[in-house]
């Protein structure tokens, strides 16, 4: 389900080049105008993506900001939701999180790299792929930043909505996860890996304490955006590898999240649904969109006869 160029943007040999001033020669190469440096569809270009920074640092400061707001008073409201997900997930046979993370906690080289990977690719590899597209793809580089906006606003109200609290904070009854928002009295059925074995990030953290939300668990986002790397690179790549990584990225990324214990499978379910329900609100808008516009361009005689 190849992603179409956005109208708005020029594609084409030169074409980039051309809306910063320059002109296309029979060759697509670029033919400066008189009186034009070589140099300004660069220095345009580095314009462009230095608005692009500051725009998605402002949405993600907003973003962060909101979604810490989201766990004021939602703690017997989070645990509670825990324990629907850990019986759903029961119902459903596949609630696996507490096997899988006990079977591999005696690596602890395997943890401290998926306590890594938690903390850094999430972000490191969503802002890679967000400047490739930019200076390689840009032809869609605005519906692709619109699909992880829609997908960031639609996870955020849900954090609202559906506090959660991962399976880092559930207490034991007996070895039987039990949600409680008074703590564990018995032992904690999963390990906070992340602040227990170390890696690039924890929440435990004084800066993580006073921004993070510790009930901000479904959907899962770290899963969501990785889903969102893994389409870009399949739909708009030319290379076999960088396809193949965007996939395994996806699936490292749901491997993490259940064994640091930060998220249900049921949160990268919940993952999967943003990701699709940005891409069909931005397909609707985009369509909708170019109707608009092509309404507006037609000829008026075009429109009597009709």
């Amino acid at each position: 389900m190849p992603i179409p160029a956005d109208p708005e943007e020029p594609t084409g040999p030169g074409a980039q080049s051309a809306v910063a001033g320059g002109v296309p020669d029979a060759d697509g190469a670029l033919a400066d105008p008189a009186g034009t440096p070589a140099d300004t569809g660069r220095n345009r270009s580095s314009r462009a993506w230095l608005r692009e920074i500051l725009l998605i640092a402002v949405f993600y400061f907003v973003y962060q900001f909101i979604r810490g707001l989201a766990d004021l008073g939602a703690r017997n409201r989070a645990f509670r939701h825990a324990n629907w997900v850990v019986s759903a997930e029961k119902a459903l046979h596949i609630f696996v999180e507490q096997p899988i993370q006990e079977a591999l906690l005696p690596l602890g080289w395997l943890i401290t790299i998926a306590n890594t990977y938690y903390g850094s690719l999430h972000f490191v590899a969503t802002g890679g792929i967000l400047a490739w597209l930019f200076f390689f793809r840009h032809e869609h580089y605005r519906r692709a930043r619109t699909i992880l906006a829609v997908m960031t606003l639609t996870a955020m109200v849900s954090f609202i909505a559906f506090p959660l609290a991962p399976p880092r904070l559930l207490s034991c009854n007996d070895g039987i996860p039990a949600a409680s928002p008074a703590g564990p009295t018995i032992g904690k059925c999963f390990e906070d890996t992340l602040h227990e074995a170390g890696g690039a990030f924890s929440y435990q953290s004084p800066v993580a304490k006073a921004v993070a939300n510790p009930y901000a668990a479904m959907p899962s986002l770290h899963f969501g955006w990785s889903l969102w790397c893994a389409l870009m690179l399949w739909w708009f790549s030319r290379n076999r590898v960088a396809k193949a990584l965007g996939i395994a990225h996806a699936g490292m990324t749901l491997f993490v999240i259940v064994v640091t214990a930060n998220h249900y499978l049921l949160d990268a379910v919940g993952g999967l649904a943003v990701a699709v329900f940005a891409i069909q609100v931005t397909g609707w808008w985009e369509n909708r969109r170019s109707a608009r516009r092509a309404a507006s361009t037609q000829p008026a005689g075009d429109l009597v006869s009709a």
